[in-house]
């Protein structure tokens, strides 16, 4: 909702939100997105969830809902959003054990970072740009738009 804000004790740039921002196209296909994200140069933000985890939905409606952290998505990243239960053969080869799990993968699919368990917005955001900068060093692709 338009005007919604929402604050935390946090300093830094992730608050307080504004909700206004489009919402972010999540690939429900990951061989797609893995082809987008090798011709882009722009590294996967894969999220693993379920909709009877608490968590995961926790952080559907805060931390992904945050228009800083959609920015940045939309702007360096190929969205993935894999649902665990419809994707088993999927988390049990990326040795996915616990939700939500969130991977950052490289273009050329090398998993780069795992982080398990609920990240705020400002978690996700210093671990999206980590690695925009560290897949700008990799690739002849900027991957910072700013």
């Amino acid at each position: 909702p338009k005007g919604r804000q929402l604050r935390t004790g946090a300093t830094n740039s992730y608050r307080p939100v504004t909700f206004t921002a489009a919402p972010v196209d999540w690939h429900q296909n990951l061989r797609e997105a893995a082809k987008l994200a090798e011709q882009t140069g722009r590294p996967m933000l894969i999220k693993v969830s379920a909709d009877w985890c608490g968590h995961c939905q926790q952080m559907k409606r805060e931390t992904f809902a945050d228009s800083r952290v959609i920015q940045d998505i939309k702007q360096n990243f190929v969205a993935v959003d894999l649902d665990a239960d419809a994707n088993r053969d999927v988390v049990a080869q990326l040795r996915i054990t616990s939700l939500p799990t969130i991977l950052v993968v490289a273009p050329d699919l090398r998993i780069l970072a795992r982080e398990e368990g609920f990240r705020s917005a400002v978690q996700i955001g210093q671990l999206m740009h980590r690695h925009m900068r560290r897949a700008e060093l990799e690739t002849e692709f900027r991957v910072v738009s700013r």
